[in-house]
Protein backbone atom coordinates (compact mmCIF):
# COMPACT_ATOMS: atom_id res chain seq x y z
CA UNK A 1 0.00 0.00 0.00
CA UNK A 2 1.27 3.43 -0.76
CA UNK A 3 -0.23 7.14 -0.53
CA UNK A 4 -0.89 6.44 -4.37
CA UNK A 5 -3.59 4.48 -3.95
CA UNK A 6 -6.92 6.31 -3.44
CA UNK A 7 -9.10 6.53 -0.26
CA UNK A 8 -12.73 5.90 -1.24
CA UNK A 9 -15.14 7.35 1.30
CA UNK A 10 -19.16 6.10 1.78
CA UNK A 11 -21.36 7.37 4.55
CA UNK A 12 -24.73 7.89 5.42
CA UNK A 13 -23.68 12.06 6.55
CA UNK A 14 -25.09 13.59 3.83
CA UNK A 15 -23.66 17.01 2.59
CA UNK A 16 -25.33 19.31 4.24
CA UNK A 17 -23.74 18.72 7.67
CA UNK A 18 -19.90 19.69 7.63
CA UNK A 19 -18.94 15.77 8.90
CA UNK A 20 -17.62 14.91 5.55
CA UNK A 21 -15.70 17.60 5.00
CA UNK A 22 -14.09 17.49 8.51
CA UNK A 23 -12.95 13.83 8.26
CA UNK A 24 -11.34 14.30 5.02
CA UNK A 25 -9.58 17.72 7.18
CA UNK A 26 -8.44 15.34 9.57
CA UNK A 27 -7.48 12.49 6.56
CA UNK A 28 -5.57 15.61 5.11
CA UNK A 29 -3.65 16.57 8.12
CA UNK A 30 -1.95 12.99 8.18
CA UNK A 31 -1.36 12.75 4.34
CA UNK A 32 -1.65 15.66 2.58
CA UNK A 33 -1.36 13.84 -0.16
CA UNK A 34 -4.15 11.49 -0.04
CA UNK A 35 -6.84 11.18 -3.14
CA UNK A 36 -10.13 10.77 -1.23
CA UNK A 37 -12.71 9.60 -3.97
CA UNK A 38 -16.57 10.29 -2.64
CA UNK A 39 -18.38 7.25 -2.90
CA UNK A 40 -21.68 8.21 -1.93
CA UNK A 41 -22.98 10.11 1.50
CA UNK A 42 -26.56 9.07 0.76
CA UNK A 43 -26.73 5.87 2.38
CA UNK A 44 -30.07 5.72 4.02
CA UNK A 45 -29.41 6.78 7.41
CA UNK A 46 -27.92 3.74 9.74
CA UNK A 47 -28.88 1.74 7.25
CA UNK A 48 -26.07 -0.64 7.09
CA UNK A 49 -27.88 -3.39 4.33
CA UNK A 50 -27.96 -0.78 2.02
CA UNK A 51 -24.41 0.49 2.56
CA UNK A 52 -23.23 -3.49 2.31
CA UNK A 53 -24.78 -3.52 -1.25
CA UNK A 54 -23.35 -0.45 -2.58
CA UNK A 55 -19.83 -2.05 -1.30
CA UNK A 56 -20.45 -4.99 -2.59
CA UNK A 57 -21.31 -3.84 -6.26
CA UNK A 58 -18.76 -1.01 -6.29
CA UNK A 59 -15.36 -1.90 -4.49
CA UNK A 60 -14.82 -4.47 -7.76
CA UNK A 61 -14.46 -1.37 -10.31
CA UNK A 62 -11.44 -0.09 -8.15
CA UNK A 63 -7.52 -0.74 -8.21
CA UNK A 64 -5.90 -3.44 -6.23
CA UNK A 65 -4.35 -1.09 -3.02
CA UNK A 66 -7.67 0.94 -2.82
CA UNK A 67 -8.83 1.78 0.81
CA UNK A 68 -12.44 1.77 1.56
CA UNK A 69 -13.95 4.11 4.37
CA UNK A 70 -16.93 3.22 5.04
CA UNK A 71 -19.32 5.06 7.99
CA UNK A 72 -22.68 3.84 8.36
CA UNK A 73 -22.62 3.12 12.35
CA UNK A 74 -25.95 3.36 14.58
CA UNK A 75 -23.63 1.40 16.55
CA UNK A 76 -21.22 4.31 17.37
CA UNK A 77 -19.81 4.75 21.02
CA UNK A 78 -20.97 1.34 21.96
CA UNK A 79 -18.84 -1.39 22.52
CA UNK A 80 -18.83 -2.46 18.64
CA UNK A 81 -15.17 -2.54 17.05
CA UNK A 82 -13.66 -0.69 14.55
CA UNK A 83 -12.07 -3.03 11.86
CA UNK A 84 -9.69 -3.23 8.81
CA UNK A 85 -10.84 -6.36 6.75
CA UNK A 86 -8.38 -7.43 3.16
CA UNK A 87 -10.39 -8.83 0.95
CA UNK A 88 -9.21 -9.34 -2.88
CA UNK A 89 -6.13 -6.98 -2.50
CA UNK A 90 -8.21 -3.89 -1.28
CA UNK A 91 -8.48 -2.60 2.12
CA UNK A 92 -11.94 -1.78 3.96
CA UNK A 93 -11.90 0.62 7.35
CA UNK A 94 -15.10 0.94 9.61
CA UNK A 95 -16.88 -0.91 12.65
CA UNK A 96 -18.02 -3.91 12.82
CA UNK A 97 -21.51 -4.23 12.19
CA UNK A 98 -22.12 -6.12 9.13
CA UNK A 99 -20.86 -3.04 6.20
CA UNK A 100 -18.87 -5.31 4.60
CA UNK A 101 -20.16 -9.17 4.90
CA UNK A 102 -21.51 -8.89 1.90
CA UNK A 103 -18.88 -9.26 -0.87
CA UNK A 104 -20.14 -12.51 -2.75
CA UNK A 105 -17.95 -15.75 -4.14
CA UNK A 106 -19.10 -18.89 -5.93
CA UNK A 107 -19.97 -22.09 -3.93
CA UNK A 108 -21.17 -25.25 -4.82
CA UNK A 109 -22.60 -23.26 -8.04
CA UNK A 110 -24.64 -21.18 -6.20
CA UNK A 111 -23.79 -17.42 -5.17
CA UNK A 112 -22.82 -17.05 -1.83
CA UNK A 113 -24.10 -14.20 -0.58
CA UNK A 114 -22.42 -14.91 3.41
CA UNK A 115 -19.38 -13.31 5.54
CA UNK A 116 -16.90 -14.10 2.39
CA UNK A 117 -14.26 -11.61 4.12
CA UNK A 118 -13.43 -14.46 6.71
CA UNK A 119 -11.08 -16.32 4.11
CA UNK A 120 -9.29 -13.28 4.11
CA UNK A 121 -7.64 -11.29 6.77
CA UNK A 122 -9.31 -9.20 9.25
CA UNK A 123 -7.83 -7.08 12.24
CA UNK A 124 -9.60 -5.01 15.28
CA UNK A 125 -8.27 -1.74 16.00
CA UNK A 126 -6.14 -0.93 18.19
CA UNK A 127 -6.72 3.15 19.90
CA UNK A 128 -3.08 2.79 21.18
CA UNK A 129 -1.92 2.81 17.65
CA UNK A 130 -1.51 6.77 16.97
CA UNK A 131 -5.41 7.98 16.40
CA UNK A 132 -7.12 10.81 17.77
CA UNK A 133 -6.60 11.54 21.63
CA UNK A 134 -9.65 11.94 23.48
CA UNK A 135 -11.91 10.56 20.37
CA UNK A 136 -15.51 11.53 20.60
CA UNK A 137 -18.30 8.68 21.90
CA UNK A 138 -19.98 10.31 18.27
CA UNK A 139 -17.33 10.78 15.52
CA UNK A 140 -15.48 7.70 15.07
CA UNK A 141 -15.37 8.58 11.65
CA UNK A 142 -13.40 11.63 12.62
CA UNK A 143 -11.55 10.09 15.80
CA UNK A 144 -10.68 6.41 14.80
CA UNK A 145 -11.98 5.21 11.10
CA UNK A 146 -10.57 8.34 8.93
CA UNK A 147 -7.07 8.58 10.92
CA UNK A 148 -6.97 4.59 10.54
CA UNK A 149 -7.46 4.87 6.78
CA UNK A 150 -4.84 7.97 6.49
CA UNK A 151 -2.50 5.75 8.21
CA UNK A 152 -3.17 2.77 5.62
CA UNK A 153 -2.53 5.12 2.97
CA UNK A 154 1.13 6.14 3.93
CA UNK A 155 1.77 2.65 4.29
CA UNK A 156 1.11 1.33 7.61
CA UNK A 157 0.11 -2.06 7.27
CA UNK A 158 -3.23 -3.82 8.74
CA UNK A 159 -1.64 -5.65 10.95
CA UNK A 160 0.70 -2.14 12.48
CA UNK A 161 -3.17 -0.76 13.11
CA UNK A 162 -5.08 -3.78 15.31
CA UNK A 163 -4.89 -7.41 16.17
CA UNK A 164 -6.29 -10.08 14.46
CA UNK A 165 -10.20 -10.55 14.71
CA UNK A 166 -11.38 -14.07 14.14
CA UNK A 167 -15.54 -13.12 14.81
CA UNK A 168 -16.92 -10.30 12.95
CA UNK A 169 -20.22 -9.50 12.59
CA UNK A 170 -22.22 -11.13 9.62
CA UNK A 171 -25.32 -10.99 7.89
CA UNK A 172 -26.70 -12.40 4.59
CA UNK A 173 -29.33 -10.94 1.65
CA UNK A 174 -32.21 -13.73 0.84
CA UNK A 175 -30.96 -15.45 -2.42
CA UNK A 176 -33.10 -15.94 -5.37
CA UNK A 177 -33.88 -19.20 -6.39
CA UNK A 178 -35.00 -20.81 -9.85
CA UNK A 179 -38.10 -23.03 -8.98
CA UNK A 180 -39.18 -26.25 -10.26
CA UNK A 181 -41.78 -24.57 -12.42
CA UNK A 182 -39.06 -22.41 -14.12
CA UNK A 183 -40.10 -19.17 -12.12
CA UNK A 184 -37.20 -17.27 -10.59
CA UNK A 185 -38.49 -15.76 -7.46
CA UNK A 186 -36.52 -13.15 -5.54
CA UNK A 187 -37.21 -9.74 -4.15
CA UNK A 188 -36.18 -5.90 -4.20
CA UNK A 189 -33.04 -4.85 -2.48
CA UNK A 190 -32.30 -1.11 -3.74
CA UNK A 191 -33.47 1.74 -5.08
CA UNK A 192 -31.35 4.43 -6.80
CA UNK A 193 -32.11 7.99 -7.27
CA UNK A 194 -33.98 7.50 -10.27
CA UNK A 195 -36.54 4.89 -8.29
CA UNK A 196 -35.08 2.03 -10.42
CA UNK A 197 -35.31 -1.24 -8.59
CA UNK A 198 -32.59 -3.11 -8.13
CA UNK A 199 -33.27 -6.80 -7.17
CA UNK A 200 -31.56 -9.97 -5.94
CA UNK A 201 -32.07 -12.21 -9.18
CA UNK A 202 -28.63 -11.97 -11.55
CA UNK A 203 -28.53 -12.22 -15.44
CA UNK A 204 -27.25 -15.39 -15.22
CA UNK A 205 -30.38 -16.81 -13.04
CA UNK A 206 -32.40 -14.60 -15.82
CA UNK A 207 -30.82 -16.85 -18.66
CA UNK A 208 -31.79 -20.13 -17.15
CA UNK A 209 -35.38 -19.04 -18.07
CA UNK A 210 -36.24 -20.70 -21.12
CA UNK A 211 -39.41 -19.67 -23.02
CA UNK A 212 -40.51 -21.43 -25.45
CA UNK A 213 -41.58 -20.27 -29.42
CA UNK A 214 -41.63 -16.24 -29.77
CA UNK A 215 -42.52 -16.07 -25.67
CA UNK A 216 -40.16 -13.90 -23.53
CA UNK A 217 -40.08 -13.57 -19.62
CA UNK A 218 -41.82 -11.12 -18.13
CA UNK A 219 -42.34 -10.29 -13.73
CA UNK A 220 -44.82 -10.27 -11.72
CA UNK A 221 -44.44 -8.09 -8.19
CA UNK A 222 -46.54 -10.20 -5.71
CA UNK A 223 -49.25 -8.43 -3.53
CA UNK A 224 -49.07 -5.27 -6.06
CA UNK A 225 -52.36 -4.59 -8.77
CA UNK A 226 -49.46 -5.07 -11.81
CA UNK A 227 -49.68 -6.48 -14.77
CA UNK A 228 -46.76 -8.53 -15.88
CA UNK A 229 -44.28 -6.65 -17.63
CA UNK A 230 -42.11 -7.17 -19.65
CA UNK A 231 -37.92 -7.75 -20.44
CA UNK A 232 -36.11 -4.87 -22.50
CA UNK A 233 -32.59 -4.85 -22.98
CA UNK A 234 -32.00 -0.76 -22.75
CA UNK A 235 -34.24 1.84 -21.50
CA UNK A 236 -34.95 3.47 -24.95
CA UNK A 237 -36.93 0.67 -25.99
CA UNK A 238 -39.52 1.88 -23.70
CA UNK A 239 -42.29 4.09 -24.42
CA UNK A 240 -42.70 7.29 -21.71
CA UNK A 241 -43.78 5.98 -18.14
CA UNK A 242 -43.67 2.30 -19.56
CA UNK A 243 -42.74 -0.26 -16.39
CA UNK A 244 -40.67 -2.69 -17.95
CA UNK A 245 -36.81 -4.69 -16.70
CA UNK A 246 -33.75 -5.30 -17.58
CA UNK A 247 -30.66 -6.35 -16.78
CA UNK A 248 -28.52 -3.00 -15.08
CA UNK A 249 -25.11 -2.09 -14.80
CA UNK A 250 -24.70 -4.36 -11.92
CA UNK A 251 -25.84 -7.45 -13.27
CA UNK A 252 -29.02 -7.69 -11.67
CA UNK A 253 -32.72 -7.56 -12.63
CA UNK A 254 -33.80 -3.82 -12.14
CA UNK A 255 -37.42 -2.96 -12.25
CA UNK A 256 -37.78 0.94 -14.28
CA UNK A 257 -40.25 2.97 -15.60
CA UNK A 258 -39.16 5.15 -18.76
CA UNK A 259 -38.78 8.78 -18.44
CA UNK A 260 -40.25 7.99 -14.56
CA UNK A 261 -39.89 6.48 -11.29
CA UNK A 262 -40.98 2.46 -10.51
CA UNK A 263 -40.67 2.88 -6.89
CA UNK A 264 -43.43 5.66 -7.06
CA UNK A 265 -45.69 4.64 -9.95
CA UNK A 266 -45.75 1.08 -9.06
CA UNK A 267 -46.10 1.85 -5.24
CA UNK A 268 -42.46 -0.52 -4.59
CA UNK A 269 -40.88 -1.31 -1.52
CA UNK A 270 -37.36 -3.09 -0.35
CA UNK A 271 -38.17 -6.09 0.47
CA UNK A 272 -41.50 -6.69 -2.13
CA UNK A 273 -41.43 -10.48 -3.80
CA UNK A 274 -40.95 -10.55 -7.36
CA UNK A 275 -41.50 -13.19 -9.81
CA UNK A 276 -39.69 -14.24 -13.29
CA UNK A 277 -41.58 -16.26 -15.68
CA UNK A 278 -42.52 -16.73 -19.13
CA UNK A 279 -46.02 -15.23 -20.69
Amino acid sequence: MNQKNPIVFLSDFGLSDPYVGIVKGVIYSINPEADVIDLTHEINPQDVRQAAFILKWSQQHFPPGTIFLAVVDPGVGSSRPGIVAVYRQRLFVGPDNGIFGLFTAKKEKKYCSCFCLRQERIFKLCLKHGFRPGSSTTFHARDIFGPAAALLNLGFRPEDLGEPHDNPVSFSFPEAEVTRDGCIRGQILYFDRFGNAVTNISAGMLQKISCPGSSSPCLLVQDRDISCIPFLETYSQASDNQPFFLIDSFELVEIAVNCGSARNTLGLEVGNKVVVRCK
